[in-house]
């Protein structure tokens, strides 16, 4: 059986709602909900989250790193649209 990676792509300066990543519904960010979701799909064996190293994703990073995601690995780029591959 092939290993499956869920890729979420997150970010804070998204231009018509910043922040939106981290954004709770109800008590609960948004990211948060994504991986809880994505941890019940049983075929999934690893989740990334692909963010920026730009200081406004910083936030992105300290949501994992306090939830003490060990499974979730933060990758960086340094040009944000090689992010979005646009």
């Amino acid at each position: 059986m092939k290993n499956i990676t869920a890729i979420i792509q997150a970010r804070m300066s998204s231009s018509r709602l910043p922040g939106k990543v981290l954004m709770p519904l109800g008590d609960v960010p948004i990211l948060e909900l994504i991986i809880r979701r994505l941890r019940l799909v049983e075929r999934i064996d690893a989740i990334i989250v692909a963010t920026s190293d730009g200081v406004e994703d910083d936030p992105i990073v300290q949501l994992c790193a306090i939830r003490g995601w060990r499974w979730c690995v933060v990758i960086y780029t340094m040009f944000l649209p090689d992010l979005i591959w646009q």
